[in-house]
């Protein structure tokens, strides 16, 4: 029977990268989703401020939060509010551009 000593470590060696790999893109998923999920709120926000009588602009930039802030659009039609924004990115020097999400909000009636 051959020696089996170190067998693991040599294993896990080559299965970390994957690992680490997987641990990343998740991460970046739940970004996303969470970047998404502000985006629709900030919207909905801004569409009620705006359906009040004040700045649904204003309120919607301030419901986002503030990684999103930088780079959102933000767009005023009547009682309809549309937010696009970028996703931060997990990995540094990746380009920011790579995800964006867009939310749109009307009040009903």
């Amino acid at each position: 029977m051959k020696d089996q000593r170190g067998q693991a470590s040599i294993e896990l060696i080559g299965v970390l990268p994957l690992m680490m790999t997987m641990a990343l893109l998740m991460w970046q998923l739940h970004i996303v989703y969470s970047a998404a999920n502000a985006v629709e709120n900030a919207a909905r926000t801004g569409s009620r401020v705006e359906g009040l009588g004040g700045d649904g602009k204003r309120a919607a930039l301030r419901a986002l939060p503030k990684s999103q802030r930088g780079e959102a659009k933000i767009t005023v039609d009547g009682e309809v509010v549309t937010v696009r924004s970028e996703v931060p990115t997990v990995v540094p020097g990746l380009s920011t551009g790579l995800f964006k999400v867009n939310g749109s909000a009307e009040l009903p009636g």
